[in-house]
C-alpha cells in the first residue's frame, strides 16, 4: 500500500471510532440522569367529601327551665285517649291526626326554640322497642333531616341531635304503653329544642311521661 492509501485508511479508522463512541453514548441501555424529586400538587381531593352542613344561630329566646307548673290535658278520642300534664300557658297546635304539639308562645313566633309533642300510635300494634327503632329509621331517611346523631338509646327512650331547616335540634323522645307492664307502644312523647334547652328538655320529658295516663 502506498503512503496515500495508508493515510486514507488511518482517517477512516479514526472516523469509525468516533462514530462508534457517539452511538454507544446514545444507546437506550445507558443510565438516564434525573433531577431531584419535586412534589406534585393534587388536582382534587383523594376521597369525595360532602360539603359541611350550614347551621344558623339559634333564636334569641330564654332557655327552657325545670319545674314548670302544669295542667292536665286529655288528647285523642275515646276509647283511645291520653291524659298528660302540659306546661301552663303553652299554645296547642294540632299538626296532624293523632299528633299534638305545644309551644311556649305562638308557633310562628317561637319556631326553632322548643316544643312538646304527643303522638298516639297504639293502632300500629308495635312493641315499644320496635316503635323506637322505626322512629330512628324514619329520621335517618327524612329528607329534611341532616347530620342525625343518636347520642343515647335504651329500650324506650332515645336522645338525638340533627339539623332541620338550617337549625340544630336536640330531641328527647320516649315510647310508653298503657301501663308499666304493657310492652305495646301506645304513645310517643318528645320534647325538642336547642342545645341551651337540654336541662329543661330532660326534666320536662320525665315529668310528662311520668304523669301520662291512658
Amino acid at each position: 500500500m502506498g503512503l496515500r492509501g495508508a493515510l486514507v485508511a488511518m482517517a477512516l479508522a479514526v472516523v469509525g471510532a468516533l462514530a462508534g463512541g457517539l452511538l454507544a453514548g446514545s444507546r437506550s441501555d445507558a443510565p438516564a440522569a434525573f433531577g431531584p424529586p419535586v412534589p406534585v400538587a393534587a388536582a382534587s381531593p383523594a376521597v369525595p367529601t360532602d360539603p359541611p352542613v350550614e347551621i344558623s344561630p339559634d333564636p334569641d329566646y330564654p332557655a327552657l327551665v325545670r319545674g314548670l307548673p302544669t295542667t292536665r290535658v286529655v288528647v285523642g278520642t275515646a276509647p283511645f285517649t291520653l291524659s298528660v300534664p302540659i306546661p301552663d300557658g303553652w299554645v296547642r297546635s294540632d299538626s296532624a291526626a293523632g299528633e299534638w304539639r305545644w309551644f311556649p308562645g305562638p308557633p310562628d313566633e317561637v319556631k326553632y326554640t322548643y316544643f312538646l309533642r304527643v303522638r298516639l300510635i297504639g293502632n300500629d300494634y308495635q312493641s315499644i322497642e320496635s316503635a323506637l327503632t322505626s322512629r330512628i329509621a324514619a329520621l335517618e331517611s327524612a329528607t329534611a333531616v341532616e347530620d342525625l346523631d343518636v347520642e343515647y338509646r335504651s329500650r324506650d327512650t332515645f336522645v338525638s341531635t340533627y339539623v332541620e331547616g338550617g337549625y340544630k335540634r336536640v330531641s328527647y323522645e320516649r315510647f310508653i304503653g298503657t301501663g308499666p307492664a304493657d310492652p305495646t307502644a301506645y304513645a310517643s312523647i318528645a320534647v325538642i329544642g336547642r342545645e341551651s334547652d337540654r336541662d329543661g328538655l330532660s326534666a320536662l320529658l320525665e315529668k310528662v311521661t311520668a304523669g301520662a295516663r291512658a
